[in-house]
């Protein structure tokens, strides 16, 4: 419910059926038509089984005309403890408990993951960025997205990264040399002639080392990178919910990347880091001793 509510603009409201009242839910209700549901309403329901007949026929009307979003929760049957006016305006997802061999899968999955970064170019990569007069990173949302947070943290050693604006990779591209590096994130890593891809050609004539970011298997920029860190994740290219692994996997990836630059150099780097923090957060407060500074 709040990664629905982030990133689609609605307002979250949270309740939960052993507490609440009809009351709780009428406030919720309050924010229709205000500034703070303006974006819409959600509200997650835990432990919708508990409230009665007349609760939860006072969502109905809300949910008919969209102005609320509903996601309930129940660890009772359905069918049995929601009113059916309610239900037959909902879908309903079940999800079981895992079995000893779904928990074995996932055990094989994520070990296979891990085996494939061991073995990695981590190192190198690191030298390589290090040592470039220039950083520059290629990608399509939301993969840059996750590269604008690899740029800050870069800069807070003193790094500049690179990234296009909109419709200037090829201007970036050619403006780099053999003093430079560049990082180039594709998940199928074949559409050369459109997405960060199309820049190879130029990169390539004008000796530009390449830092590739691709998934697994035998791609086009697998072949014609001068690194390759695999994306460790196996999300199929158009069937899926959304690009949760693979958005995890390269963040993983440009966090390991940045640790070992950060490692090259621990002690200035963590006193450059640490000083620049407190000249620029020092209005910060905190009323929770274990994060506050000794």
């Amino acid at each position: 419910a709040r990664i629905i509510a982030e990133n689609s603009g609605m307002t979250l409201h949270k309740l939960n059926g052993t507490s609440c009242g009809t009351g709780d839910i009428k406030a919720v209700f309050k924010d229709i038509g205000t500034l703070a549901g303006a974006g819409g309403i959600l509200l997650y329901l835990d432990e919708i089984q508990y409230l009665n007949k007349k609760q939860q026929q006072s969502l109905l009307e809300c949910i008919e005309d969209g102005t609320v979003t509903l996601i309930a929760s129940t660890t009772e049957n359905p069918y049995f403890y929601i009113y059916n006016a309610l239900l037959s305006r909902c879908a309903v997802f079940e999800f079981k408990s895992l079995t000893p061999a779904d928990v074995a899968d996932g055990l094989r999955s994520a070990a296979q993951r891990l085996s494939e970064m061991d073995g990695a170019p981590l190192a190198e990569c690191a030298e390589l960025l290090l040592r470039s007069r220039r950083i520059a990173m290629f990608g399509l949302n939301p993969n840059l997205t996750l590269a604008e947070l690899f740029q800050r943290k870069m800069l807070s050693i003193g790094r500049q990264v690179e990234l296009p604006s909109m419709g200037d990779s090829g201007l970036l591209a050619h403006s780099l040399t053999a003093e430079d590096c560049a990082v180039i994130i594709s998940y199928s890593g074949n559409s050369i002639h459109h997405g960060p891809l199309s820049v190879l050609p130029a990169l390539e004539e004008r000796g530009v080392p390449v830092i590739a970011l691709t998934s697994v298997g035998d791609n086009l920029l697998r072949q014609r990178a001068d690194y390759t860190l695999s994306i460790s994740s196996y999300e199929r290219l158009y069937s899926k919910i959304s690009t949760f692994a693979t958005e995890n996997s390269i963040l993983y990836i440009l966090n390991v990347l940045f640790s070992c630059c950060f490692a090259a150099d621990y002690q200035a780097n963590i006193s450059r880091k640490v000083g620049t923090a407190r000249r620029l957060e020092s209005e910060r407060r905190t009323d929770a001793q274990a994060l506050r500074e000794e």
